[in-house]
């Protein structure tokens, strides 16, 4: 818990490997600024996958298989043959049925991390099906099951290896048809958000009074009456989905939209008109006074422009999560309103299968959607897929199909 004279900047990263150092911070100052610069993906511990000479002998799995690689810095996809990695006894192995690319996978592309080792495969959520279960673990997952998994990379390939610990049997209806293809959204993308919000909404509640009334009244003379809102920082699908999955979990705040490009219109985003404002907008601030003050903010995208007016319309022990960085992975930050208001930033915190399943539930029970652009697992439309998620041409998800099935749903 933090003091209500300093801040926090926790920096967005993958869960650790077991028994790893966990991630480290990196702040610099730029010659011509007095704001520090944020190496906002500094980390170095990432999750083990199928680069070795070593082959597995379990008879439905093949020695060798396709996979999507980055062989270089800022190079293209490249859908090359790899071999799998032994697994280790708490790991299952999945036959792939559809991964989706990620503004994360920069990370992988643009070689934001020490220690990274080309070639590199992105997708960071799978779904398919279990050819392999975990030889010592909960048991939970059995061979045949048809899983949702995360993998933290790897995932665009026709295998991959996933600790039980982070793997979830699909709901019934997310089996087949375009539901099916939803799967590693949610696995990813809406897991974050939900779990990260509700992490933030914990600490808040297990302050004390004496603290929830110095809170209050700090945001009171800063001119933030009543609970504040939440902002959804970003542009695109991953913005709707951001507000669709916080209405289905049942959030009361109201929820604003800080884009960052005119592609798309609020209607777009299932807000009002008087709901969304661009982040180089002048009236930045005034516009998140008047709602409250932003308690939360969410940002599927890299916070740059508009960045010091945001922070101007933050509450006092406010929090801010990163979810996804650009390829240039700098970004200047105005220390003062962090430190002032202590305003606390951070990633989404590691993700189980209990989070996962619950999450899962929630898409099924309350009918989420999110637009979806399916493209095959083919070298060049994976490189138009990459191209149009960097670039943000697309509203919709891009979604990797390993095979095409004609009825359109899951082989069961």
């Amino acid at each position: 818990m933090h003091s209500d004279s300093s801040a926090c900047i926790e920096i967005p990263c993958y869960p650790p490997s077991k028994g790893r150092p966990p991630a480290r911070l990196s702040l610099s100052l730029p010659p011509a600024s007095r704001s520090p610069t944020i190496s906002a993906f500094n980390f170095s511990s990432f999750t083990r996958l199928f680069y070795s000479t070593t082959t597995m002998t379990t008879r439905d799995i093949p020695q060798q298989f396709r996979a999507a690689q980055f062989t270089q810095s800022g190079g293209e996809l490249e859908l090359r043959e790899t071999r799998m990695q032994d697994p280790r006894p708490e790991e299952v192995v999945i036959r792939v049925h559809a991964s989706a690319l990620n503004s994360t996978d920069q990370i992988l592309r643009h070689d934001l991390l020490p220690g990274l080792e080309f070639p590199l495969t992105p997708g960071q959520a799978v779904v398919g099906e279990v050819v392999r279960q975990a030889q010592r673990g909960e048991g939970r997952i059995k061979e045949g099951s048809h899983v949702a998994a995360l993998c933290y990379r790897g995932g665009c390939a026709e295998y991959v290896l996933a600790d039980e610990w982070s793997v979830v049997e699909l709901p019934q209806k997310l089996r087949q048809g375009d539901e099916m293809y939803m799967g590693p959204i949610f696995a990813w993308d809406m897991s974050r958000v939900v779990i990260s919000h509700e992490r933030c909404e914990e600490e808040h509640k297990h302050l004390g009074e004496h603290e929830r009334k110095l809170i209050r009244e700090h945001n009171e003379r800063l001119g933030f009456k009543g609970d504040g809102c939440i902002v959804i920082y970003g542009e695109g699908g991953f913005v709707r989905l951001a507000i669709d999955s916080l209405r289905a979990e049942g959030v009361k705040r109201k929820m604003l939209v800080v884009t960052i490009s005119d592609k798309w219109q609020a209607k777009d985003y299932g807000v009002k008109d008087d709901e969304m404002m661009r982040a180089n907008d002048n009236n930045l601030r005034e516009f998140l006074k008047k709602h409250g003050g932003a308690q939360g903010v969410i940002c599927t995208d890299m916070p740059r422009e508009g960045f010091e007016q945001l922070l101007d319309g933050c509450r006092y022990r406010s929090s801010m999560i990163c979810l996804n960085p650009r390829k240039d992975d700098d970004m200047t930050v105005p220390i003062a309103n962090l430190i002032a208001k202590s305003i606390s930033i951070r990633g989404a915190p590691p993700l189980s299968h209990k989070d996962l399943e619950r999450v899962m539930r929630l898409a099924d029970k309350q009918s989420v959607r999110v637009p979806i652009h399916r493209y095959r697992f083919d070298q060049n439309e994976m490189r138009e897929a990459w191209r149009k998620m960097e670039q943000r041409e697309e509203f919709e998800a891009p979604v990797i199909a390993m095979e095409e099935r004609q009825d359109g749903s899951m082989r069961m």
